[in-house]
């Protein structure tokens, strides 16, 4: 008997864990409760309920359970957070509270593949599940890439394992502090017990998804970099961090730690891992940053590019070459680095299953495509291509978005939603020396330009004019405008003025999230495309 349920939030994952919950039978789910928040809208519920239940939108205030004292468990979505007000009710009337990503592990232990990073995620698991279904091996994609786990896991094993596990928690004694709260956790581990007649579940998981796992066990879980990010949802970097690494908490010697250690937080973590003897692959396309882990060159497992730019694993004993750098259909070292990792979780996954599996991966992955919205051409007008990297929702996405079209200069279109994070030297540099412009745009965009223009101090003020001979000023011209498509307007104009506009690339990698303009970053990435079948019509009609 699992009880009164509690559920935060009424977004998709809510609504697929209400679903999933009270289509439960009575003996198993005494009632359920969802609460919306502030921002919620109506819901219409169409499936069958056989619990009792109630639905509460529109407030922060978690009413009392139908039956008991307390609610057994609540199940919350992952953007609520912790210091939120909702959180915090539920906190006061819930015996435990779990993410549904434990409760969907709960549900179905077996076969779990789980991804996270600051950057490259939906990329990463989308190659995964591709790369495995291209190799004959059942594999489907979920998660923080847009399908609810406990969608696949109601799929697969419709039934409820996690009654015991969350019952065993109800009494456990240690603990897990996140900002200064103590968190039960106990020490029961579930014994992932894998069945070839289920797939792989690939799953895509934010810092966010992963604060609230305590059980959550899958066999390969990668970590693709750390940067500093979501800190206001986390209250700090390091909380941010010992999320991400939690990917990690249960995984034993038999499991596949994958790590890029192309950044310092990453390479930290996979010391640390590497110093508990798990089994780790660490993956790295900056040679440099090789030299910060004294055990690089006796690692048995490892993923790199090579001096002549090659991809190459080195994996349980095996070695695989999967080819140059420049056949793959992606551009930039971080998704080489994504390739790579995503290459180590299928070799790992088919388990010597697949002859020649070098071979096959090699032309598996030269026969992937590029995800929409990540550093993807979508018009070249008068030789300037235009670069939709509306994904691109943290600065250093931007900075890898830059590098990837080196030594072309670009005009960079920053702006969006205002995370508060701060432009560092990295960015600041890599803009000076790539950069022929910057047009800041939207909300966050008079405090990015307020930010470049110190620190580019009186090289760069906001009056200039487009004019070739500044273009070729060391310092970039800096612009500002109120929306995406008066900034995109402008850059086109800036970029055809360069000496060979064909050596210029205008790029949207807009460093913020898109909650000012647009309801996402893929409605982003699409609003670009249409701005710039605009553009193209106008040039088509003024040349007539």
């Amino acid at each position: 008997m699992i009880g009164e349920v509690l559920i935060l939030g009424a977004g998709k994952t809510g609504l697929a864990v209400l679903e999933y919950v009270a289509s439960t039978a009575p003996e198993i789910v005494s009632s359920f409760t969802l609460v919306g928040g502030r921002e919620s809208i109506s819901l219409n519920i169409l499936f069958p309920t056989k619990v009792e239940g109630r639905i509460a939108l529109g407030t922060d205030t978690v009413p009392n359970p139908l039956m008991g004292e307390k609610y057994d468990v609540a199940i919350v979505s992952p953007g609520i957070s912790p210091s939120s007000d909702l959180y915090q009710a539920a906190k006061e009337k819930s015996k435990r509270i779990i993410s549904e990503v434990e409760f969907a592990f709960l549900e179905m232990p077996e076969k779990w593949i789980a991804i996270t990073g600051t950057n490259g995620k939906t990329t990463t698991t989308t190659l995964v599940s591709e790369l495995l279904n291209k190799l004959g091996i059942d594999a489907v994609s979920a998660g923080n890439i847009g399908l609810p786990l406990i969608e696949v896991a109601g799929t697969y094993k419709p039934r409820l394992n996690s009654i015991d596990v969350i019952q065993k928690r109800l009494n456990a004694e240690t603990h897990y502090i996140f900002n200064g709260t103590d968190y039960e956790i106990d020490n029961h581990k579930i014994q992932v017990d894998p069945k070839n007649e289920l797939p792989w579940i690939v799953a895509e998981l934010s810092s966010y998804q992963l604060h609230n796992t305590f059980d959550f066990h899958p066999t390969i879980a990668c970590l693709l970099n750390i940067t500093p990010d979501h800190l206001a949802w986390h209250g700090s970097f390091e909380n941010y961090k010992r999320d991400k690494a939690r990917i990690f908490q249960n995984l034993s010697d038999a499991d596949v730690c994958v790590v890029g250690i192309d950044t310092p937080d990453s390479l930290e973590i996979a010391q640390k891992l590497l110093s508990e003897k798990k089994r780790v692959c660490c993956v790295s396309v900056v040679s440099k940053n090789q030299r910060f882990l004294k055990e690089w060159d006796q690692l048995e497992n490892r993923a790199y590019l090579t001096a002549n730019k090659r991809l190459h694993i080195d994996f349980a004993g095996n070695e695989y070459d999967l080819g140059p750098a420049s056949q793959l259909p992606f551009k930039g070292d971080h998704n080489v680095q994504n390739v790579l990792a995503a290459a180590v979780m299928v070799i790992a996954a088919s388990n010597d299953s697949i002859k020649n599996l070098g071979e096959m991966l090699k032309r598996a992955l030269q026969a992937c495509s590029v995800l929409p919205h990540r550093i993807e051409e979508v018009a070249t007008i008068h030789g300037v291509a235009f670069i939709n990297d509306s994904k691109a929702t943290n600065f250093d996405s931007t900075l890898v978005a830059l590098r990837a079209f080196e030594p072309q200069k670009s005009v960079l279109l920053l702006g969006g939603k205002d995370k508060g994070i701060e432009l560092d030297e990295g960015l600041l540099k890599q803009i000076k020396e790539d950069c022929i412009a910057v047009v800041c745009f939207g909300e966050a965009g008079p405090r990015i330009a307020a930010d470049l223009e110190v620190a580019f101090s009186a090289e760069a003020t906001t009056t200039k004019t487009a004019k070739k001979v500044e273009l070729l000023n060391e310092t970039p011209l800096l612009k500002l405008m109120p929306s995406m498509e008066d900034a995109t307007r402008l850059a086109q104009k800036i970029a055809e003025q360069y000496p060979n506009p064909s050596d210029v690339v205008v790029l949207l990698s807009p460093g913020c999230s898109s909650f000012d303009e647009f309801s996402s970053f893929e409605e982003r990435g699409m609003a670009f495309k249409g701005i710039m079948e605009r553009l193209k019509q106008d040039i088509e009609h003024e040349e007539k």
